[in-house]
C-alpha cells in the first residue's frame, strides 16, 4: 500500500468505533513505519503518536487501533526527542552519491509489515510531468547525518519500471517520455 492513503485517515479504536483524531504524518526509522503521529485537533492538543504493533486494520477510509493505550500522548519536546533519528515519508531531500541534491521524497510503498519496499521521487515539476516519479528501492537509500536520503547510485541512474507515470508520456506516447 501507498503511505499516503494513509494520510489523513480517520484514526478510531477497534472496539467501539470511537474516533481518535487523523494521521498527520508518518515517520520512517531503518526503513520501516517507525510512529504514526496523530492530530487530534484543538489549539492545546498534546501531540500523540502511536506504532504499527497497534493496528488491528488498515483501509483507505479509517486506522482500527486495539486500544486506548496504544496512542502515547507527550510533551511537544518529548515527541521531538522521540522522533529524532527517523524522517517523514514525505518531503525528504534525496542526494546521489557525489551528495548532489537532486530529488525529494513524494510517497513511499509499504509492505504488509509497514516496511518500506521503495520510494517514488519527485525531481521537479516538469520531470515529474513528464516522466512521472522515480521509483528507487529501499535498500538503494541511506540516511545520513544531515536528515537526507542519499541514494546509492548517480542521480541519473534511476531505472524506468513502466509504473512511473507522467502526463506527457502516457498522452504523446510512450516513447515520447523516453
Amino acid at each position: 500500500m501507498k503511505a499516503s492513503s494513509l494520510l489523513d485517515t480517520v484514526v478510531v479504536l477497534d472496539k467501539d468505533g470511537r474516533w481518535r483524531g487523523k494521521v498527520c504524518d508518518i515517520r520512517i526509522r531503518d526503513q520501516a513505519v517507525d510512529a504514526f503521529v496523530l492530530s487530534e485537533g484543538g489549539l492545546f492538543s498534546r501531540a500523540q503518536i502511536f506504532t504499527p504493533e497497534a493496528i488491528v486494520s488498515a483501509a483507505y477510509d479509517h486506522i482500527a487501533l486495539t486500544s486506548e493505550a496504544a496512542i502515547q500522548k507527550m510533551s511537544p519536546r518529548a515527541l521531538k526527542a522521540r522522533l529524532r533519528g527517523s524522517h517523514s515519508v514525505t518531503g525528504v531531500r534525496v542526494k546521489d552519491v557525489d551528495g548532489e541534491d537532486f530529488a525529494s521524497t513524494a510517497d513511499a510503498v509499504l509492505d504488509e509489515d509497514y516496511r518500506v519496499v521503495e520510494y517514488e521521487l519527485s525531481r521537479s515539476f516538469f520531470d515529474d510531468l513528464d516522466r512521472g516519479y522515480g521509483i528507487v528501492a529501499a535498500a538503494d537509500l541511506r540516511l545520513d547525518a544531515s536528515g537526507a536520503l542519499v541514494y546509492a547510485r548517480d542521480m541519473l541512474d534511476i531505472a524506468r519500471t513502466g509504473r512511473e507515470g507522467g502526463a506527457i508520456a502516457k498522452i504523446l506516447g510512450e516513447e515520447a517520455g523516453r
